[in-house]
């Protein structure tokens, strides 16, 4: 048995996201089981999965959509795994699967492109 195409928010591995909601999704494949009995969705801080932010611990997950409910950080990459029990006493765990949280609620700052020349002509750019 093995857990397979692992997404959050119907994406693989996003990076720079806004994601206000968390909604993860998998599927099992060559399980000998005809239906899932339980799974257990993990979020942490780390690629071990020892720095545990979220643990739903054995429950009746959705497959299909389960949410999460974690405050995430800005521009933070998390990772994530699910184990997965079916009706023939079989147990799996996905690969770790991350993502990664775009600008949150933070004031851009930069400063504008100009040019340093004492001439006041527009600069351009062109293709040879």
């Amino acid at each position: 048995m093995k857990i397979t195409h692992c997404k959050l928010n119907h994406l693989v591995n996003p990076l720079g996201y806004t994601l206000p909601q968390l909604s993860f999704s998998w599927q099992v494949e060559d399980a000998h089981g005809t239906k899932q009995t339980a799974a257990r969705l993990i979020i942490a801080a780390d690629t071990q999965l020892t720095e545990i932010l979220y643990d739903s611990g054995f429950a009746d997950l959705d497959s299909l959509g389960t949410k999460a409910h974690l405050e995430t950080a800005p521009r933070t990459r998390y990772y994530w795994a699910v184990t997965v029990r079916t009706d023939a006493d079989e147990e799996a765990t996905s690969a770790v699967n991350w993502f990664e949280t775009a600008k949150q609620n933070e004031p851009w700052q930069g400063q504008w492109l100009t040019c340093d020349s004492a001439n006041s002509r527009l600069s351009y750019a062109k293709k040879m």
